[in-house]
């Protein structure tokens, strides 16, 4: 399972009031833990696998719509008319 971490650079339409700043500061701070504790949770060979095992997945998804297409290739020819 591949964890994605996206971190939104968009900034929430709040009033611009000078009490709401610690509850933003407070915010921040725990969103920085939580990305904090996945990070030591995982490990540069657990993503690297992932990412490996990820690229397989699709490397055969690939190959079975190549065999797929070469199956109905020939059956569209036999389809078509031959002018001489």
């Amino acid at each position: 399972m591949l964890i994605v971490v996206v971190l939104s650079a968009r900034r929430p339409k709040v009033p611009a009031v000078a009490h709401l700043q610690p509850n933003k500061a407070t915010e921040y701070r725990r969103q920085v833990e939580k990305i904090r504790t996945i990070a030591r949770q995982l490990s540069l060979n657990e993503i690297r696998n992932q990412l490996l095992d990820s690229a397989q997945h699709l490397e055969v998804l690939a190959e079975d719509e190549k065999r797929k297409a070469q199956q109905v290739a020939p059956i569209r020819g036999l389809n078509q008319k031959r002018e001489y």
